[in-house]
């Protein structure tokens, strides 16, 4: 298919159409393919094109410029509506304005958007909403929920099914109140930064504070661990994890490897006077067994003990 041909004055229907946008129009209506455009093939039987419904190939000749049009006819401008559809009862999309406005359907999906206010998609069972993305937006997907209304607003809604059926809720109106439900862990609240409790959130199993940042628990699938007047003072343990930290003067924080036997390091890391002084000693059963000691920014010495001399480290400050 030739596009390149000036017909501009002769009466027919490609007149003044911008070469590219024409072939942005014969691509959508599935004019072109292939070798020749290299679009897809498509199956659509009949284009609307300006409010008038004619059969593709028609359409095709008289927008490629092929075929005499009724006097009178003026597309010297783009054309605001185009529809493309693949018959009666099949897909079919619409576009005005586009990428303004365009509405798709096809056998179990709908589809509907006025950008940017709003997106809107629906399947048998699941429905997906966005408005001002990203502001706002709605998911739902047989039970379960989630709305969101960014920063300021979220809930989400959870069904699980392990015997009989368990619902997890968790709502928040960022920064002051949180709270939700669970069918096994029960509900929780907090008013931040007053006291409450969190379940679930932060990655941590469970939260509790008290006129936060003067006291604060966590509870985490390693360890436990216990916050006052955060972030300087604290201490955590757990199975094989125990740590203390006096910020900036002192920490610690140490885990053992409990299958190779009581006493056995997996790491243990220390600071003093932080970011000054910091010593790691890590385990010899991890990929890269050894330690490292710093005095920053004065001297650095690391070692690996897997290469013996040939892995040790030293650094000096250099003087000048």
């Amino acid at each position: 298919m030739d596009l390149s041909r000036d017909t501009s004055h002769d009466g027919r229907r490609g007149g003044g159409i911008p070469p590219g946008y024409l072939l942005l129009l014969l691509a959508a209506a599935g004019c072109v393919t292939g070798a020749e455009g290299g679009f897809p093939r498509t199956s659509l039987s009949y284009v609307q094109f300006l409010g008038r419904a004619r059969p593709r190939a028609e359409f095709c000749a008289a927008l490629a410029d092929t075929a005499p049009v009724e006097p009178g006819a003026d597309i010297s401008s783009p054309a605001p509506f185009l529809e493309s559809s693949s018959g009666p009862g099949r897909s079919a999309t619409r576009h005005f304005i586009w990428p303004l406005f365009s509405q798709s359907r096809d056998a179990d999906q709908r589809s509907f958007a006025v950008r940017p206010i709003i997106a809107a998609e629906s399947r048998p069972g699941s429905k997906q909403v966005e408005v001002l993305w990203p502001l706002a937006s709605y998911w739902r997907e047989g039970e379960d929920r989630t709305l969101k209304i960014r920063p300021l607003f979220m809930y989400k809604r959870r069904a699980r099914r392990s015997g009989e059926q368990e619902i997890d809720t968790d709502w928040w109106l960022f920064p002051v109140l949180f709270g939700g439900s669970d069918t096994r862990e029960g509900k929780y609240f907090a008013f931040f930064p007053l006291g409450g409790t969190l379940k679930g959130q932060l990655g941590k199993k469970k939260i509790s504070f008290f006129l936060w940042p003067l006291w604060q628990k966590t509870e985490d699938l390693r360890y436990d661990a216990v916050h006052v007047l955060f972030p300087f003072l604290a201490y955590w343990k757990g199975k094989d994890q125990s740590g203390r930290r006096l910020w900036p003067f002192f920490a610690a924080n140490r885990r053992e490897t409990p299958w190779a036997g009581e006493g056995t390091v997996r790491f243990d890391r220390r600071t003093w006077l932080w970011p000054f002084i910091h010593y790691w000693r890590v385990g010899g059963d991890t990929r890269k067994p050894g330690d490292a000691f710093f005095f920053f920014p004065f001297f650095g010495r690391a070692r690996n003990w897997y290469r013996g001399p040939e892995g040790e480290k030293t650094l000096f400050l250099k003087q000048t």
